[in-house]
């Protein structure tokens, strides 16, 4: 048996039987009693298609290290998971292309910690196991403010221009994302997890229902730039019927919104590419830090610049809390009152 600093195994391999069902296709290593765990889990407590998917992996990557160790997942201790972590710490992985891919990051880690700890969580409360191996297992500390730039409107402006003279991938698909999440705050994973059918109309303004963090499904509403370019975009697929007038394609039910070329649903991998390298063709000076979660952020600080309500802006991003709409802002309004302006302009004077 191999020790803890050795890396993880393909979850592929045979001791790993497949289960598939509607919360996806996973491997595992034990028998059904951990199957039926692992459905529960993701059923109950990771509505979204996104956040399930994103938990998949890291519960597949653990189960595949308990298979390469003849480790029971259900009988791990707290020794056991804090091996995992320093392997995970500690381990130099092989891109597809053969390079080398550094150690994961802080936030990485934690958010495979956390993953375990949430599944190891609900196992105890379904009294499938007494105690969580996982929850005392000190994970790294993660920056939470001002990890995720914002743009300013003109900036904003800018990415828009970018996005549509895009000359790569599908016509209009880029500006239509784009112009999307910056005038309506939707998450990438809201964007690109909706469906042609979730467009619709309500109390006489055009929506895109969206399925919210918890699993609740929500109507935002879609101004008429980000609307136009939706329907330039749409009318561009072969497999949708184009409605008359203004209205939205007509599509059979589960075709995504976004696609990439060959119809396929667009992953977030590629909507993070497109935007950083859009980023970059807009000449903004923060491109190396842009991620599609700024675009979300934008929305928050240009609204708030223009007089937006803070609950109003917090309906818009479906936040939980008004706690959370103000950490999005807390940083930009301390900027913009820094005294540091005010000493400047005195010392100028002098």
């Amino acid at each position: 048996m191999s020790g803890p600093g050795t890396p993880a195994p393909d979850p592929g391999g045979p001791l790993l039987p497949t289960i598939t069902g509607h919360t996806g296709t996973l491997l595992i290593s034990a028998g059904d009693r951990l199957a039926a765990l692992i459905t529960g889990w993701l059923a109950e407590y990771h509505t979204s298609a996104e956040t399930r998917r994103a938990y998949t992996r890291e519960l597949r990557r653990y189960l595949g290290w308990c298979a390469e160790q003849q480790l029971d997942p259900l009988a791990a201790r707290r020794g056991d998971v804090a091996a995992y972590a320093s392997m995970l710490a500690t381990t130099i992985r092989t891109r597809a292309d053969g390079t080398l891919a550094p150690a994961p990051k802080p936030a990485s880690l934690a958010r495979a910690l956390a993953t375990l700890s949430s599944f190891y969580a609900y196992a105890v409360a379904t009294d499938a196991l007494p105690r969580n191996p996982a929850a005392a297992v000190r994970r790294p500390k993660v920056p939470t403010a001002g990890v995720t730039p914002g743009l300013t409107a003109d900036e904003a402006r800018a990415l828009i221009t970018a996005a549509a003279t895009w000359g790569h991938g599908p016509t209009h698909r880029a500006e239509a994302l784009v112009r999307l999440m910056l005038a309506t705050g939707v998450r990438i994973g809201e964007a690109l997890g909706a469906e042609v059918t979730d467009l619709g109309h309500h109390s006489g303004h055009p929506v895109l229902w969206v399925v919210r963090k918890g699993g609740r499904r929500a109507p935002v509403p879609i101004p008429p730039a980000p609307a136009r370019a939706l329907v330039a975009y749409l009318h561009t697929r072969p497999e949708l019927t184009a409605a008359g007038g203004p209205g939205w394609p007509v599509a059979e039910a589960g075709t995504p919104l976004f696609t990439t070329a060959t119809g396929a649903r667009w992953g977030q991998p590629g909507a993070w590419r497109l935007i950083r390298a859009l980023a970059r063709t807009a000449g903004l000076a923060s491109a190396q830090g842009i991620r599609p979660h700024s675009l979300r952020v934008t929305a928050a600080t240009v609204g708030h610049r223009t007089g937006a309500d803070l609950v109003a802006l917090q309906q818009l991003l479906g936040h939980a809390t008004l706690e959370t709409t103000r950490r999005y802002l807390r940083q930009v309004e301390d900027l913009d009152r820094s005294p540091a302006y005010a000493i400047a302009a005195e010392l100028a004077q002098s």
